[in-house]
């Protein structure tokens, strides 16, 4: 479920949506797999990644003003309604 337009690789991290040292704990509504190279954006280029409504991850570029979500090209519907599991 990497960073929106991008395959997941072969190797993936797992990363809490909530960290260990908040509280978090290691279940799958809080976790996300990403790429190595997403996983380093999270980390130290301030992108947001949440779960939404639907059950997927949605993620937030910090360099958009208006913090709008995007969600992940690699889910198992590709619908544009936004609803959709």
């Amino acid at each position: 479920m990497c960073v929106p337009r991008v395959r997941l690789p072969a190797r993936a991290d797992a990363h809490h949506i909530v960290q260990w040292s908040q509280g978090g704990v290691t279940s799958l509504t809080n976790t996300v797999l990403l790429c190595r190279r997403h996983h380093r954006y999270i980390h130290h280029i301030r992108w947001e990644v949440f779960i939404g409504t639907d059950g997927h991850p949605w993620f937030i570029n910090p360099d958009d003003a208006t913090k709008t979500p995007l969600r992940s090209h690699a889910r198992r519907t590709m619908t544009s309604d936004l609803a959709a599991a």
